[in-house]
């Protein structure tokens, strides 16, 4: 009899954790896509919030190729997915992400070269 109580409190538990964890999204797109930075306040560019994923935003913006802000990358299919409650492209944020290098100093960062973005442009 325990052995069928526990059995079945097992089941019960592996099925509750499944239910409330987040399904892995595969991207079916083929093509880069451009993410901006939208940097916190309007003004932040220090190197934490450069870095931070969701900073980074579905778009484009204007840059002038200029190494001294974040503005701009185009990033690989498997780096990113369509979020369909939000309704654009997002950087995953588990599985295949995005650890992006910076350069800079004081509180003024831009992106380096970084596994799975294929262009960076940078602004004064």
């Amino acid at each position: 009899m325990k052995k069928f109580l526990y059995g079945s409190l097992a089941l019960v538990f592996a099925i509750a954790a499944f239910a409330f964890t987040n399904p892995v999204i595969e991207n079916k797109s083929m093509t880069d896509v451009t993410f901006y930075y939208d940097p916190p306040m309007g003004t932040n560019y220090n190197q934490g919030p450069v870095t931070t994923l969701s900073n980074w935003k579905d778009g484009s913006a204007s840059c002038n190729g200029s190494n001294t802000k974040a503005c701009q990358i185009l990033v690989q299919p498997s780096y990113y997915h369509y979020d369909d409650i939000l309704s654009k492209n997002v950087l995953n944020t588990t599985g295949t992400f995005l650890s992006i290098n910076t350069s800079g100093s004081g509180s003024v960062y831009y992106v380096t070269s970084t596994t799975g973005i294929t262009t960076i442009t940078n602004k004064n």
